[in-house]
């Protein structure tokens, strides 16, 4: 996470400085990110979303195992077919180039090292490695962001109180009187600040209990693919973005047996934001 977040923070200044002198790929750029995700981001808000979407992404891919030497234009594309949303991104911040000429000492550092990324020894085989890894990256990488983003994340057991609480009040007689809680297919659940993804995985997990004690681990696979219609995430930072798409992705990869065909419900923007924003701009 250090060593990640010191390569970050010399891309988005590489970025920055070519934003001032008028690079015309990264103002091109720029203009692009603006009308896909965030209309009002200033030059620093940019560089900031460029360097971690491009450094989550390669980073998810060599969770993957997918080779960074291979081109950044096959590594996205590969990335894609199982992380739509970060491959995507580094698609687009990687594809000309221009681009990448323009940003060959930040970027090609960065490429060098995370390519001798073996996610699975460093993880040492536990899922949730990734769980407080963004907390300690922003602290390296930009800890002021960190205090303006309110990015410190809620502890696993707390994570694991609060979902049980939730779904006892689901099943009371006297509020909601839902028998399977949050398993219920009237329920809906948003968190309109995801995160690394740990209260929707907590969620998972309490629908998973439920089903298997009422009805068999057999009925575990369905009810898991029919609840991803039913949970909802906002998250304004590209990085933790990416990481609570890759957990989710393998936690329901390992529920239902095979990969989700149901696209995860998941967004990169403001909760805060006007939600009016692209009906106004065009």
């Amino acid at each position: 996470a250090q060593i990640s977040a010191r390569l970050c923070r010399l891309l988005r200044e590489e970025v920055t400085e070519q934003l001032a002198i008028g690079s015309p790929a990264l103002t091109a750029l720029a203009a692009d990110w603006r009308k896909l995700l965030f209309p009002n981001a200033t030059d620093a808000e940019f560089a900031d979303g460029h360097a971690q979407a491009v450094t989550f992404g390669l980073l998810m891919a060599r969770a993957r195992e997918i080779q960074l030497s291979l081109g950044l234009d096959r590594v996205a594309r590969q990335l894609g077919q199982t992380n739509s949303l970060i491959g995507s991104a580094l698609r687009l911040l990687t594809d000309e180039a221009e681009s990448q000429a323009t940003l060959q000492t930040s970027l090609g550092t960065l490429v060098r090292v995370l390519d001798a990324v073996d996610w699975l020894t460093i993880s040492k085989g536990h899922p949730d490695a990734w769980l407080y890894f963004y907390e300690n990256f922003l602290g390296v990488y930009d800890n002021e962001l960190r205090k303006q983003t309110g990015s410190y994340y809620t502890p696993a057991q707390v994570v694991e109180a609060m979902v049980r609480l939730v779904d006892e009040a689901l099943r009371s007689p006297h509020r909601f009187n839902l028998q399977a809680g949050l398993a219920s297919p009237q329920v809906t659940v948003a968190d309109p600040a995801v995160g690394t993804g740990t209260f929707l995985l907590g969620v998972l997990s309490r629908i998973a209990t439920t089903i298997e004690a009422d009805e068999g681990p057999g009925a575990v696979p369905g009810a898991i693919s029919a609840a991803i219609r039913r949970l909802i995430g906002f998250e304004l930072q590209l990085g933790p973005f990416a990481v609570a798409q890759l957990r989710l992705l393998a936690e329901l990869t390992e529920r239902i047996g095979s990969a989700p065909t149901t696209p995860l419900r998941m967004f990169v923007t403001d909760t805060l934001s006007n939600p009016y924003e692209s009906e106004e701009w065009i």
